[in-house]
């Protein structure tokens, strides 16, 4: 009978839990700080995309409207 050393891993850290909420707390308290440290990282990447993204949109907005005084021009100069 093999045994899964997954599941050996997690009764053993269910067992050390439940006799000691101290540890418990601690492993709580740092994935809280972790994602605290991690949060304004990913918050930077995000805000420069979202600037990168309303800059494309800007260029596209332009490059539309030119080619749309172009076409208005051409339409004109054919009338």
């Amino acid at each position: 009978m093999r045994s899964n050393p997954r599941l050996f891993i997690r009764s053993l850290q269910s067992l050390i839990f439940e006799n000691n909420p101290i540890i418990f707390i601690f492993i709580q308290l740092k994935k809280i700080l972790n994602n605290s440290t991690e949060f304004p990282q990913k918050h930077k990447k995000i805000f420069k995309s979202i600037q990168e993204n309303k800059t494309r949109l800007e260029k596209a907005k332009t490059m539309i409207d030119l080619n749309s005084r172009n076409t208005a021009k051409t339409i004109n100069l054919v009338r």
